[in-house]
């Protein structure tokens, strides 16, 4: 980093990859949620999801675990972590954003820095 404005550009591509990267992660984590889900059916168990985040956050390592019902319950909560962690994360990537391109524009770098050009390069890095 030669500059403050090489730091502002780093700045913004990495909020950007943050945004991208929990988003992809979101994604595969509601995809996970289906999976288990549809083996819990299998298995005929049915379990309320605030219940089952509320079991696994209570005992995340599952140690505790000792019947086949609770296994579920603590599988159906960890995926459910999943996407609690995701969306948080994301919605911080977002003020991320945010908040660089709030800076960039108030130090009047965007006619050095773009910001469709910091985005696509955080996608491009992610799909390497």
């Amino acid at each position: 980093m030669d500059d403050d404005i090489d730091l502002a550009r780093e700045t913004i591509r990495h909020a950007f990859w943050e945004v991208r990267y929990h988003e992809i992660a979101l994604e595969k984590a509601h995809h996970k949620v289906g999976l288990v889900k549809a083996l819990l059916t299998r298995a005929q168990l049915t379990f309320d999801p605030a219940k089952a985040l509320a079991f696994y956050k209570d005992d995340e390592d599952g140690e505790d675990l000792s019947t086949s019902e609770d296994f579920a319950i603590h599988l159906l909560g960890e995926v459910l972590q999943g996407i609690e962690y995701h969306e948080e994360a994301l919605a911080d990537a977002h003020h991320q954003v945010s908040g660089a391109k709030a800076l960039i524009l108030r130090a009047g770098l965007q006619g050095e820095i773009s910001f469709a050009e910091a985005e696509a390069h955080a996608k491009k890095r992610l799909e390497e």
